[in-house]
């Protein structure tokens, strides 16, 4: 038998195997789920533990809201980028959208709503924005706050 069906064959097994064992080695009559089991033998079966940093991105990333925020915001070219610079802290990068579009600030607020819901509303998030390598403005609870220099056009 291929060594692929041996190791289906054990991973399909594992969790029945395990809730036998742990009813049978305690005393108490109850077994462990199957789905703990399956989640355990699952998290174990893992090649690779992934960065912090990688692990925060892709979390965010999965996010539907933010996903659907983000992408419409670049598609519209207002967002080139983003990073979380730290939990409630979101850095994006502003594209030649953020001086043409008359939308911008729905996109930063659908934005700002989809990092809150993805920080489960236990931080005040903040948007960081940044054009041309520097800070040009924040978007918080209290709305858009440009920089003097990008509110005077120069």
């Amino acid at each position: 038998m291929p060594a692929s069906l041996i190791r289906a064959a054990t991973v399909g097994l594992l969790p029945i195997v395990m809730a036998c064992a742990a009813s049978s080695s305690s005393g108490s009559s109850a077994a462990a789920p199957a789905d703990s089991a399956t989640s355990v033998a699952m998290a174990s079966d893992s090649t690779s533990t992934p960065t912090a940093a990688d692990s925060t991105a892709s979390r965010l990333g999965r996010h539907v809201g933010f996903h659907q925020a983000i992408g419409d915001a670049t598609r519209l070219g207002i967002v080139t980028g983003y990073s979380e610079v730290r939990p409630g802290r979101v850095a994006l990068t502003m594209g030649p959208g953020f001086t043409t579009a008359t939308t911008v600030e729905y996109h930063l607020k659908r934005i700002y709503s989809a990092y809150g819901d993805y920080l489960n509303h236990t931080l005040a998030p903040v948007l960081e924005l940044h054009a041309n390598g520097a800070v040009i403005g924040n978007y918080s609870w209290e709305g858009l706050s440009l920089s003097e220099k990008v509110g005077q056009g120069s």
